[in-house]
Parts: structure tokens; C-alpha cells; sequence
């Protein structure tokens, strides 16, 4: 008995594997990721800035295949052939993502996409590594593929990253200016509070 429960928990198991949902990790032409006010240039991202993003489902970092980053495609804004693909991920393959936890050919509500400049392989690394340049997009839902044929048992495409609505790169400034900045108004408020 013992031996048939977990030979069905490995197939139930198996089975899951198979049908995980899977997400075509490229953001529609007009969601691009800009800077914010006081970025380094006006605009969308370049690529030549060194900025990646990854994909986030229920707070976690979606792996990634092989290792590969996303980086935003496109070179400087300065005239270059690729400019026009500035603020725009990499088309380079592989681009489909499996996210794990999430049914093939449902909706994941906690989707989102964050961004990171610098050589991390995380936005959480980056942030604690006290990386400037980040970004955080809106949370929102996406469908999902990989659904599998009940007639042919072939898994099917991945779906588009359609509810990615862009988001902005800001310059956040380092611990030290924060505490200088406190310290300020720290005295103020105590100058203000002897008169």
C-alpha cells in the first residue's frame, strides 16, 4: 500500500512538471521601461546602460533558463541602430519562461517586473548591494501557456506577457545622503524648538 501511494505521488508529481505555466518573457512595443525624472537620459532605458529585468510571480524571482539574463535591448540614444529598441527587453532567446506554482493555461494575479542596473542576478541583490538604478512595475495579471493537448499531449505555446504596463527606472540615493539629509532636519527641528 505504502509503495502505491508513493508511486502515485511521483506521477501526480510528473504530471505537474509538464504542466506548469509558461509565459513569453517580451513586453509589447508600447511598455517600455523609462527613466525617471532624474534618470541619466530622458526616455526609455538604453541598452547600452547595463540595465536587466526579471520577472517576479508571488514575490519570487522567476528562474531563468541556462543561466540567461534579460537585459533591455537597444544601444544608447545617440543615434545608434538599434535605439529604437531602447526600454525594450531582449529578443534574444531563450525568452519562454516556466513559472513555477502556476497552472499551464490559467491566470497568475502577483505577477511583476522589476529592474536592476549594475552586475547583480537580482533585484533583491542589487538593492542590498546599494545599486542606484532600480524599478518596480504595478502588480498584475497575466495568462499563461503550456497548457497540454488532451489529444495530442503536446504542451501548448507560451502565452505573451500582455499585462506588463512598463515602469521607471529612479535614482535612489545612497544610505549616507539619507542620513546626512535626517541629520538636517533633525537640527532644524531643534533650532526651531530653543527659539
Amino acid at each position: 500500500m505504502k509503495k502505491l501511494a508513493i508511486l502515485a505521488a511521483l506521477a501526480v508529481s510528473t504530471l505537474g512538471a509538464f504542466a506548469q505555466g509558461t509565459l513569453f518573457f517580451q513586453n509589447a512595443l508600447t511598455s517600455l521601461v523609462t527613466w525617471a525624472p532624474g534618470g541619466p537620459n530622458s526616455g526609455n532605458v538604453a541598452g547600452t546602460f547595463g540595465v536587466k529585468v526579471g520577472l517576479y510571480y508571488n514575490g519570487a524571482l522567476v528562474p531563468l533558463p541556462s543561466g540567461t539574463t534579460f537585459p533591455i535591448a537597444g544601444t544608447s540614444s545617440s543615434g545608434a541602430v538599434n535605439a529604437a529598441l531602447n526600454g525594450r527587453f531582449t529578443l534574444a532567446a531563450p525568452s519562454t519562461l516556466t513559472v513555477p506554482g502556476l497552472t499551464a493555461g490559467t491566470s497568475g494575479t502577483s505577477f511583476q517586473v522589476k529592474a536592476w542596473a549594475g552586475n547583480y542576478t537580482s533585484y533583491e541583490a542589487a538593492l542590498a548591494g546599494g545599486e542606484q538604478f532600480l524599478g518596480v512595475s504595478a502588480i498584475f495579471t497575466n495568462p499563461t501557456g503550456g497548457a497540454v493537448d488532451p489529444v495530442t499531449q503536446i504542451p501548448g505555446a507560451a502565452a505573451s506577457l500582455t499585462g506588463f504596463q512598463g515602469l521607471q527606472v529612479q535614482q535612489i540615493p545612497e544610505p549616507s545622503t539619507l542620513v546626512l539629509a535626517g541629520l538636517g532636519i533633525g537640527a532644524l527641528a531643534l533650532i526651531r524648538r530653543r527659539k
